[in-house]
């Protein structure tokens, strides 16, 4: 599914950037999305704890 979504994004990036959003930051969405699905409640602890030291930087 991941391979999918990223193949996905480089085959049609206009479809998901469309000059508002950068492909960076449309990876990064996916990304969290995708680990916050696969992760347990810990894991999801972890990623909103790593999502605050970045946001504070």
């Amino acid at each position: 599914m991941r391979l999918e979504q990223i193949d996905l994004i480089f085959s049609n990036s206009s479809a998901y950037t469309n000059g508002k959003y950068g492909l960076a930051q449309v990876m990064a969405e996916l990304t969290e999305h995708f680990l916050y699905g696969i992760c347990t409640l810990k894991g999801h602890k972890l990623i909103n704890k790593y999502k605050e030291i970045i946001e504070e930087e």
